[in-house]
């Protein structure tokens, strides 16, 4: 019986797991050639001696899959704090506060408040990856301004605005916006 081969990799890691173990039962009930194991499951021999070496050397329970990649907050530039701490300032206070010079949190701004703050000099690109992570995106803010008064604006827009309208046509100056 041959089966196309399919490569362990296309399989789910329950599906992996599953086809080691099978692969393990079998060379240990009927001690077939590891080249007839690797045709039957569909995968290359040097996969079969490296999960029968495996369970040698660790035990069968070892078939599971292993952890990959780098761990996580691995070659990160700022600590955990530092990146609580840098949240907290974007969301609570403007970089006017923090005595910069820039009137919305943009990459710049973040930039420069992680320069003085930390001494870490940072890519545009980095901060918009630690942004992204964070949930920021990019967009008017959503608070109020505090001084913001509804009722004066409404009136100011009823009755002030159109009267400048209609001053400034006459006057025939040109109207943007």
């Amino acid at each position: 019986m041959r089966m196309e081969k399919t490569g362990a990799r296309k399989l789910s890691a329950e599906g992996r797991e599953v086809l080691r173990r099978i692969v393990i039962r079998l060379r240990q009930q009927s001690g077939m050639p590891i080249k007839a194991l690797a045709r039957i499951a569909g995968i290359h021999f040097r996969a079969v001696e490296s999960w029968l070496s495996r369970a040698r050397r660790e035990g069968a329970g070892s078939l599971g899959e292993k952890k990959r990649g780098r761990p996580v907050g691995a070659c990160r530039k700022l600590m955990l704090a530092d990146e609580a701490w840098l949240r907290e300032t974007i969301v609570g206070q403007a970089p006017q506060q923090m005595k910069l010079p820039f009137a919305l949190w943009s990459r710049p701004a973040i930039k420069t408040l992680i320069q003085e703050r930390f001494g870490i000099e940072m890519q545009d690109r980095l901060i918009g990856k630690y942004l992204k992570r964070w949930g920021f995106t990019p967009q008017r803010p959503i608070k109020r301004a505090q001084e913001q008064r509804p009722e004066e604006i409404e009136k100011w827009l009823k009755h002030t605005y159109p009267g400048m309208l209609a001053r400034m046509k006459a006057e025939g100056a040109r109207i943007y916006g």
